[in-house]
């Protein structure tokens, strides 16, 4: 499992990436290729951070990453339709508490919000170790976080 950011070398791939169909409702596809398409112009601000997920040198999946001083969010995660239903959801997310301690040292958390009735990914993030901080946002969502 690696994390890549996007280039000029794996734009055009990493725009094909999408989720199932009902899984829209939980992942703004928009938000996905604007974070692409900005890390591909280069203008994207330094603490939003996208990349393409590869798993034994295929691309399957997308992740943005927000570093925040004591802490890294992670947004926008999802496994392309055609590579769901492997462990690999559950693979990148343990990838990314590696991925956090190597590029990240003095991150003491890793942090996302859910959405209440995404029951996959709430079931997911609790037996990874993540919990709900009792926040709420706005969009309903609820804050999760794993201290590392």
């Amino acid at each position: 499992m690696q994390f890549h950011e996007i280039t000029h070398e794996n734009f055009l791939q990493a725009i094909q990436l999408r989720p199932k169909r009902t899984q829209y409702r939980f992942i703004c596809r928009e938000a996905v290729l604007y974070a692409i398409g900005r890390a591909y112009t280069a203008i994207q601000p330094t603490d939003a951070m996208p990349f393409v997920i590869s798993y034994k040198e295929r691309y399957v999946g997308a992740i943005r990453l927000r570093y925040y001083g004591h802490g890294v969010g992670f947004s926008t995660f999802f496994i392309d339709r055609k590579h769901q239903g492997r462990g690999l959801g559950r693979l990148a997310l343990e990838y990314l508490v590696e991925y956090v301690r190597e590029h990240f040292p003095s991150a003491e958390e890793i942090e996302t919000c859910v959405i209440p009735d995404n029951t996959m990914a709430r079931q997911l993030y609790e037996k990874l170790g993540y919990e709900y901080t009792g926040v709420v946002n706005a969009d309903t969502t609820m804050d999760m976080e794993m201290k590392i």
